[in-house]
C-alpha cells in the first residue's frame, strides 16, 4: 500500500495560494489575485484574470451608470429634478444623466486614487442607509430599535470615513462634499424656476 497520501485539488489550491501568500506574492493589495494566478498558471493565468477584472468592471461601473441614471430619470417624474436629467434617447436611455454621472465618476477617479474613489462611494451608501434607518426609526413602531441602532452604527461609520479622506484623499471629499451641498441647495432653487416659468 502506498505510504504517500493524495490531496484533492480544493486542497491542492489552498495549500498553493498559502505557499504564495507566505512567500510574497501579496505585497500589492490591488493585484494580489493577479500575481496568484500567474504564480499558479503563468502568462495565459495572468492574461485570463486581467480579461476577466476588465469585464467585472465594467459591468459594475455600467449598472450603477444606468440605475442611477434610470433613478434620477424616474424621480423627474415627480418633479423633484429637473427636466434635464429625464432626457432619454432614441433608445429610451437617459443619455445626459449618463453623460453626467459618468463624467463626475471620472474627475473623483482622476482627482484621487481607487481606493479614495471606493471611500467615496462607500460614503454616500453609508448616509443613504443612514437616512433610511433614521426614517424607519421615526416612522414605524416595529423594529425602531434596530432601526436607531442601524441609524447610530452608520453616523458612526461615516464619521471615520470623513476622517480617513479628510487625511488622506481631501480633494476627492471637498467634490463630494459639493456635489452633497449643489443636491441640496442647489437643487430646490432649480426647481423653483422652472415651476415659476
Amino acid at each position: 500500500m502506498n505510504s504517500e497520501k493524495t490531496i484533492g485539488p480544493v486542497r491542492a489550491w489552498a495549500l498553493a495560494a498559502g505557499g504564495m501568500v507566505g512567500g510574497g506574492v501579496v505585497d500589492g493589495k490591488q493585484v494580489a489575485l493577479s500575481n496568484a494566478v500567474q504564480k499558479m498558471l503563468g502568462i495565459p493565468g495572468l492574461i485570463g484574470m486581467t480579461v476577466a477584472a476588465a469585464f467585472a468592471t465594467s459591468a459594475a461601473i455600467n449598472s450603477t451608470l444606468f440605475s442611477t441614471a434610470k433613478l434620477a430619470a424616474r424621480i423627474t417624474l415627480d418633479k423633484e429634478l429637473p427636466k434635464f436629467w429625464g432626457h432619454k434617447n432614441s433608445n429610451n436611455i437617459p443619455d445626459r444623466g449618463v453623460i453626467a454621472l459618468g463624467l463626475t465618476a471620472g474627475m473623483l477617479a482622476i482627482t484621487g486614487s481607487l481606493s479614495s474613489l471606493v471611500e467615496a462611494a462607500s460614503l454616500v451608501f453609508v448616509a443613504t442607509f443612514g437616512v433610511v434607518n433614521y426614517l424607519c426609526a421615526r416612522t414605524m413602531a416595529n423594529g425602531d430599535l434596530v432601526a436607531w441602532i442601524g441609524t447610530v452604527l452608520c453616523a458612526a461609520i461615516g464619521v471615520v470615513l470623513v476622517y480617513l479622506l479628510a487625511h488622506s484623499q481631501p480633494i476627492p471629499l471637498m467634490i463630494l462634499a459639493s456635489l452633497i451641498l449643489i443636491s441640496i441647495f442647489g437643487r430646490p432653487i432649480l426647481l423653483k424656476k422652472r415651476t415659476s416659468q
